[in-house]
């Protein structure tokens, strides 16, 4: 039997495997993040990953192209790592906000929010372009990576990696000389120039490979890119008829946090969202949308409290001109805040379950248990589905 806990130790691990080929890349990136023993499951199957690679060939979107097996060795490279540098997200090189989008540059490593900052990554200083053929020469040269200019037989390099060597050769040299510790809180890990040295030489050897694998992940992000857009249209097509099916107002449902990490996360994978999915998160969706028409009503009105997701824990200061209530939020057991017209319009249930709280931590925690239980429900009925259709042929 499987070791996880409930609900997969009732099912086998042969079970588990099946579910797990359902899932996208990113999703097996997260859960091998989330549970050392769905880790541990992955690696003792790779054939997961490549499945999952492959499967994601969907509409004009090809398959993900695979990256060489010998960057395993020289760049630290693994499934997960692989699907969270394509998927994961990072900051933006040029405003530095937090961005989902999938990078701009995949062998520099950049991510732009936006067409502003794509376009202000190329004239901003972000971009090192080797006119003087500078790093040809230099022992740097060996390993960094780089691009090949449109300036003839320039290349082109990250200024912020150019940035990191100094700081590293730097730092290296601090630890030959007794002034950094490994013990110490340190922006770089911690070598010596020896191992650096080791680094670097491990790095040269990988970069050729990485070179490949990122003008392969340009042009297949061409095609994705396009595909998303299509897909992304026909979720938001979806989503306009079940609000105006249940009478609810478009701008407002998209507001609800479970719907924007549903249509984020659908739209990522170019998956369309299915009338099973919207019913799964009804009652949710249902209890945010309250309050999200609840913030609405009072900003139109001029009030104070703006919405109920963003009220922090209650604190001991004096509301005599309001009378409030103090709830339990149900993800952290946190204490928190309402109006008593909030609380009888909407009810403690429903102001419990759509409340959000501040605490990143509660956050993520709470984020990763339903992500795993909607990838694992909907893997289920995706799985007996099948089984029940098999066993109709057969008879």
């Amino acid at each position: 039997m499987c070791p996880w806990r409930s609900p997969l130790a009732k099912l086998s691990l042969d079970v588990v495997l099946l579910i797990l080929e359902q899932c996208s890349p990113f999703d097996l990136a997260i859960l091998a993040a989330s549970s050392s023993a769905l880790r541990a499951a992955l690696d003792a199957n790779p054939f997961i990953w490549r499945r999952a690679m492959v499967g994601f060939a969907r509409g004009a979107c090809p398959a993900i192209p695979p990256y060489a097996a010998s960057l395993e060795e020289t760049a630290n490279c693994s499934p997960a790592a692989y699907a969270r540098y394509i998927f994961g997200g990072g900051k933006c090189a040029l405003c530095r906000k937090p961005t989902s989008s999938i990078p701009y540059e995949y062998l520099l490593r950049l991510h732009a929010c936006s067409g502003k900052c794509k376009r202000g990554i190329l004239s901003r200083g972000i971009l090192f372009v080797d006119r003087e053929h500078k790093y040809e020469i230099h022992p740097w040269g060996q390993w960094l990576p780089r691009l090949r200019g449109t300036w003839g037989r320039k290349f082109v390099y990250s200024s912020f990696m150019i940035e990191r060597a100094r700081h590293e050769e730097q730092q290296a040299r601090d630890a030959d000389s007794g002034r950094v510790l490994p013990d110490d809180d340190l922006p770089l890990p911690f070598r010596t120039t020896a191992t650096l040295s080791e680094a670097r030489a491990e790095r040269a050897r990988s970069r050729d490979a990485l070179t490949v694998n990122a003008i392969a992940l340009e042009h297949w992000s061409a095609s994705y890119v396009q595909e998303k857009e299509t897909v992304e249209a026909a979720n938001r097509r979806f989503l306009k008829a079940r609000a105006k099916e249940h009478g609810l107002q478009y701008h407002i449902i998209m507001r609800c946090p479970t719907v924007a990490c549903i249509f984020t996360s659908f739209n990522r994978d170019l998956t369309l969202i299915t009338l099973t999915v919207f019913l799964q998160h009804e009652q949710v969706i249902t209890n945010e949308y309250q309050v999200q028409a609840f913030a609405v009503d009072d900003t139109a009105s001029g009030t104070q409290n703006v919405s109920v997701p963003s009220i922090a824990p209650a604190q001991n200061t004096s509301l005599s001109h309001t009378k409030t209530s103090t709830l339990i939020c149900s993800h952290c057991q946190d204490s928190f805040t309402v109006s008593s017209a909030q609380e009888t319009k909407y009810g403690v249930s429903s102001l419990q379950k759509a409340w959000r709280p501040t605490s990143a931590r509660c956050m993520r925690r709470s984020t990763i248990r339903a992500l795993i239980a909607n990838i694992l429900t909907g893997c289920l009925r995706l799985f007996l589905c099948s089984i029940i259709s098999r066993q109709n042929i057969a008879s």
